[in-house]
């Protein structure tokens, strides 16, 4: 589970109920272990999304993203970008999606610059390692 917390951070709590899952000081089992914070200034009425990449608004007003690594227990957070093109309405909802092949292989990610709009910044890649790095275009969906 993400959430942020009181330093603008984005948290990762994590709980494995695998009762067949072996209990040990670095990988507890059963309870809700807290994960490594993002350090990342996040504003505070955000909504976010999680698939692949993590996503929220910054203080700033741009749509953020980036990426983990590892497991619950051992997550790690990358270097964060931005996918906005230029400011988004202020607690705008954000969505994600991540679509495998055959589809399209491309990542979408949703959300309002004023209140009658809906922009989805798009990014698409060659293989799962190339999942991050890369350019995002940024368009309206036609709406109404």
């Amino acid at each position: 589970m993400h959430h942020v917390n009181d330093q603008g951070e984005l948290e990762l709590w994590w709980k494995d109920s695998n009762i067949a899952a072996t209990n040990t000081t670095s990988y507890p089992t059963g309870i809700w272990n807290k994960g490594v914070a993002s350090g990342n200034g996040i504003r505070s009425n955000t909504t976010m999304c999680a698939d692949g990449n993590a996503f929220y608004q910054d203080p700033n007003d741009h749509i953020i993203g980036f990426p983990w690594t590892g497991t619950a227990n051992t997550q790690r957070w990358g270097d964060s970008f931005d996918i906005s093109n230029g400011t988004v309405l202020a607690g705008t909802s954000i969505g994600c999606y991540i679509f495998y092949p055959p589809s399209d292989n491309s990542y979408y990610v949703y959300y309002q610059t004023n209140g009658s709009d809906i922009m989805q910044a798009v990014r698409t890649w060659k293989d799962e390692a190339n999942l991050v790095l890369g350019f995002w275009s940024t368009d309206s969906v036609p709406v109404g």
